[in-house]
């Protein structure tokens, strides 16, 4: 879990905001491709370049929980209105 401080647009006011980072648990995979002799390369390839691995997961409000964005430039809907990070934004 990644957090930073933004002023939500729905609170109005400067709150955490939080998101979810999920990574490939490669020891993991590494095993289950020893254990089956390499049958499952194939799905470790798929799941690292498709499934856990969202490189800008949404970012949402600890306060409310309002979707704040997140997308390509992780803002989504901020970041294409505007091309800097949201004002008050901090890590």
């Amino acid at each position: 879990m990644e957090t930073a401080s933004a002023v939500c647009s729905e609170c109005g006011r400067r709150v955490r905001i939080i998101r979810n980072i999920k990574k490939t648990n490669h020891i993991l995979h590494l095993i289950l491709s020893i254990i089956t002799g390499g049958i499952w390369i194939p799905v470790w390839i798929f799941v690292h370049c498709f499934g856990a691995s969202a490189e800008n997961p949404d970012w949402y409000c600890s306060v409310c929980g309002t979707n704040l964005g997140g997308g390509s430039s992780g803002w989504g809907t901020i970041g294409a209105t505007v091309s800097k990070k949201p004002i008050g934004f901090e890590r």
